[in-house]
């Protein structure tokens, strides 16, 4: 799966479905004008959703009815490649800036089977 910051935003290239277990990730920072960048994923507490999600972003940290699956910050035009661990269910992801730590995007639902 790619994540690519590029003009301000994020946007992600995944496969059709992911499956549960590891799953490489690439982000790739295309934009330079920012000291760094930074990629959380996470899953959502039963009763969230994608738009509570959007709706939370106005602060820097990950809301408190999420959990936290990785954090990987990249620098500019820089790319970086790592493996995260999932479960079945709808994974989600953060974009964000800095300085300030500014959320610049959210990804998903991206679904996960067994």
């Amino acid at each position: 799966m790619t994540v690519t910051i590029t003009d301000g935003t994020c946007s992600i290239e995944e496969p059709v479905a992911l499956k549960a277990g590891d799953v490489q990730v690439t982000v790739n920072v295309k934009d330079e004008n920012r000291e760094g960048y930074a990629v959380v994923f996470l899953t959502l507490d039963e009763g969230k959703d994608f738009m509570d999600l959007m709706a939370s972003t106005a602060t820097a940290s990950p809301p408190e009815w999420s959990d936290l699956r990785h954090y990987e910050e990249v620098g500019p035009g820089a790319a970086s490649t790592y493996t995260i661990q999932t479960n079945a269910g709808p994974l989600y992801g953060i974009c964000f800036s800095k300085p300030p730590d500014h959320p610049i995007g959210n990804l998903g639902p991206i679904e996960v089977s067994q």
